[in-house]
């Protein structure tokens, strides 16, 4: 709590640019070149010695730049990582380092930021590989993940080029679309989200202009509809925790560019519908997706299942009733990540055949129980109705 609060107090000066140099910083953070222009791997005016701001009251110095000042965007690479973590040898760090360094690099080349100036950012099968690597590298390295968030934030702070921190933001919302910030960074990271998801501007408006590096002026890009489709995925990822499974290069595609994936829900009565969804999405947004689809209002006690092929002999191991011989209808859990629901269906079905499944694997929505309850629902839903008879109709001929 008082770590909370510590870092609701340092948001004001993180969001509005105005913070003092060297001012007290609860997180352990590497010493380095401020953004936009700061330090580069050559070194320079901006380069600093390697240390530690301390977790209490740092100095004031110039020596120690605050995180107001270190998280501002910069078109060059950095030399050492931004925090200060564990990693590599007790001895030799130098593989922790090395990988936010290079994290850093390959941002700078998906934003469009890599050197020589003029270079376009990445683009096509490159670009989604590059965002896949960062995504999956947080995923299996806590403390990166950390490092590429305030990264990736970082480059949307104080940036002059629009479409470097518009790309910056959709890094951020692939991010957060598969795995959360540490608890230690969880707070800056969703206040600072939040609040440019909240700003008071245009679609596709440049924010008010913040102070920017040695006493430049410069824009704060992303709309709102960029940071509200980062903020949506972290609140998804937040309630979820990180993803079961890494990221396909096709979620990595809807998470930068903001476009649905689609999947197909099939109805006990032979009926289907397909629900878009994105890539952060639960297994219960996905329930909420498939009733409004066939107009149902009371979904309470329906739920998503996985049809997979049973072993051969099996006895129906399903629950709520009504798989045909040959099928298990496996229950999906409302918190799970549909994207991961559907990868492990996939698995299921490329291990019962032996070879990986080229078929998009199958859906069904249903009930998951019957209750005395359903009577009050019947009553003002026809189309619960109608649902809740077909499967018993199904059940009761398949001697359930």
């Amino acid at each position: 709590q008082q770590q909370q609060q510590q870092q609701q107090q340092l948001l004001p000066r993180l969001l509005s640019g105005s913070g003092k140099k060297g001012g007290p910083s609860p997180w352990r953070l590497g010493r380095r070149g401020t953004g936009g222009g700061g330090a580069s791997e050559e070194g320079g005016e901006g380069d600093r010695p390697a240390g530690t701001i301390p977790a209490a009251a740092a100095p004031s110095s110039s020596s120690a730049p605050d995180l107001d000042t270190l998280l501002l965007h910069q078109s060059s690479p950095i030399r050492r990582p931004l925090l200060n973590r564990g990693g590599g040898s007790s001895s030799d760090p130098a593989p922790a380092a090395r990988a936010a360094c290079a994290a850093f690099r390959t941002l700078l080349s998906l934003c469009g930021d890599a050197a020589p100036a003029g270079t376009p950012p990445l683009a096509g099968s490159a670009r989604l590989e590059a965002a896949h690597g960062l995504v999956t590298a947080s995923l299996a390295d806590p403390g990166l993940r950390d490092e590429i968030y305030m990264q990736a934030l970082k480059q949307t702070r104080g940036n002059p080029s629009r479409g470097s921190a518009a790309r910056a933001w959709g890094v951020l919302a692939a991010l957060a679309s598969a795995v959360p910030p540490g608890p230690d960074f969880a707070v800056l990271v969703a206040e600072y989200v939040h609040a440019a998801a909240s700003a008071k501007q245009g679609e596709g408006e440049v924010e008010e202009e913040q102070q920017g590096v040695r006493g430049e002026r410069s824009p704060l890009p992303p709309t709102r509809a960029l940071a509200r489709r980062a903020w949506a995925a972290l609140k998804r990822s937040t309630r979820a925790g990180p993803r079961a499974h890494p990221p396909s290069l096709a979620d990595i595609a809807a998470a930068l560019d903001g476009t649905p994936l689609t999947t197909s829900v099939t109805f006990l009565d032979g009926g289907a519908a397909d629900i878009a969804f994105e890539p952060s999405a639960s297994v219960l947004d996905a329930v909420e997706a498939a009733a409004a689809a066939v107009g149902l209002a009371h979904h309470t006690t329906f739920t998503l299942f996985a049809v997979r092929p049973s072993p051969p002999g099996a006895e129906p191991r399903e629950v709520g009733g009504g798989a045909p011989e040959g099928e298990v209808h496996v229950p999906l859990v409302d918190a799970a990540y549909l994207a991961d629901a559907l990868a492990d269906a996939a698995a299921a079905a490329g291990a019962h055949h032996h070879h990986p499944s080229s078929a998009p694997p199958r859906l069904l929505f249903k009930k998951r129980l019957f209750r005395e309850g359903d009577a009050a629902a019947a009553a003002a839903d026809p189309v619960f109705v109608s649902l809740a008879y077909t499967q018993a109709r199904v059940d009761y001929l398949a001697g359930l």
